[in-house]
C-alpha cells in the first residue's frame, strides 16, 4: 500500500476540523459535519478539475475560478438550493480565514471567494 505525504493543506485541514472548529470556535458537531462535507465535495471537485487525486490538492490549486465553478456545480449538477450553496461558501470562508492565520507567508487573495 502506497503511503501519501501530507500537504500543508492536508495538515491545516486536520487542525481546522480537530482543533479550531470544536475548541476555538465552539461549533456544534452538526456544523462541523457540514463543513467537513463541504470540504470533501470541494476536494473531489478540485481533484477532478486538475486530473489529480484528492491527496495531491494543495493551496496553490485553489483559486477564485475554481471556487466559482464549484459553487455553480453545486446548483447545476447536484441540484442544491442557493441557501445550501451559500452555506457551503460560508464554510469555505471560515477555512480561508483559518488558513491565512495558520500557514506562515500564505497569501490568500480576497477574490478567492
Amino acid at each position: 500500500m502506497k503511503k501519501h505525504q501530507s500537504t500543508a493543506l492536508g495538515r491545516s485541514m486536520a487542525r481546522f476540523f480537530q482543533e479550531y472548529l470544536p475548541a476555538l470556535r465552539g461549533m456544534s458537531h452538526h456544523t462541523i459535519q457540514s463543513y467537513r462535507d463541504t470540504m470533501v465535495l470541494f476536494l473531489r471537485f478540485a481533484a477532478a478539475e486538475t486530473n489529480g487525486s484528492v491527496e495531491s490538492i494543495d493551496v496553490s490549486d485553489i483559486n477564485a475560478d475554481r471556487i466559482g465553478s464549484f459553487l455553480t456545480s453545486l446548483e447545476v449538477e447536484r441540484g442544491n438550493s442557493i441557501a445550501t450553496r451559500n452555506a457551503r461558501l460560508a464554510a469555505m470562508h471560515t477555512f480561508a480565514r483559518f488558513l491565512s492565520r495558520s500557514i506562515p507567508n500564505i497569501w490568500i487573495p480576497c477574490n478567492w471567494w
